[in-house]
């Protein structure tokens, strides 16, 4: 087994955002982790950066090392608004409550957490604006934390196997589904059938699902979920390449 060097982990990932966005020493990037050390580590590699501890593992720890404490509802509230000491102060009210020595142990690891690193538990948003950035339209970090689960319960956790042009399709119309504006997708596939004629339509189909069967070779059969939750997008999953071959943004 490879040991996990966090160091060459980050020199791949921090490639990523440079290869896709202009980043000068003018550019904020924000960091999110759930309060591991080699994540806040990649905060050395951008000339100026952010570092926030990500919500939806602090809300799950919260939630769990309180449970029974009367704690739970002011910590969140904490978390919400932002008042670190007032998260602080719950935490301390709410150690002698904890029988579980998992749960005291962890809540001690956080309390030491909001004590030693209280910024990055604050809001990013609220940061930015206190900095003077425009946060317009900018969500709280772990929204796409809680979706992982959904995605992987399509993908992975039913026997599927799927070659890169599908999956990628796949995740395109999974994406647009839970962020709820595959209609509008839907509508642009029905609106293509409507410009091309039936013989060119049927042409593209057909060079699309050959280039789809030529790299899934003996894929497993079986079949796709996601075909019989959404009867406006049949042309999508019968062809899932047609997303891009047919020109879909």
């Amino acid at each position: 087994m490879h040991s996990f060097d966090s160091k060459d982990f980050w020199d791949d990932a921090s490639r990523h955002p440079y290869s896709l966005y202009d980043i000068d020493e003018d550019t904020m990037v924000v960091i999110n982790g759930d309060r591991a050390p080699w994540i806040a580590e990649g905060s050395s590699l951008f000339p100026k950066s952010m570092y926030q501890v990500d919500r939806y593992h602090l809300i799950r720890d919260l939630k769990r090392y309180l449970r029974g404490t009367g704690e739970v509802k002011a910590s969140l509230n904490a978390v919400a608004n932002g008042d670190i000491k007032a998260l602080h102060e719950s935490l301390e009210r709410a150690k002698p409550q904890i029988t579980n020595q998992q749960y005291l142990s962890g809540l001690k690891s956080l309390v030491n957490h909001t004590r030693l690193l209280s910024e990055p538990f604050g809001d990013y948003r609220m940061r930015l604006k206190e900095r003077g950035y425009d946060v317009t339209g900018l969500r709280g970090m772990g929204a796409a934390e809680s979706n992982v689960d959904r995605f992987a319960n399509r993908l992975k956790k039913r026997g599927r196997s799927w070659g890169p042009p599908g999956l990628r399709s796949m995740l395109f119309a999974l994406v647009k589904h839970f962020e709820g504006t595959l209609d509008r997708y839907a509508k642009h596939i029905a609106n293509i059938q409507d410009i091309l004629s039936p013989k060119d339509l049927d042409r593209r189909i057909r060079r699309a699902t050959r280039t789809v069967s030529g790299q899934a070779y003996k894929m497993k059969q079986g079949g796709v979920p996601i075909k019989r939750a959404f009867t406006l997008i049949t042309s999508i999953i019968k062809y899932p390449n047609c997303l891009f071959s047919l020109g879909l943004p």
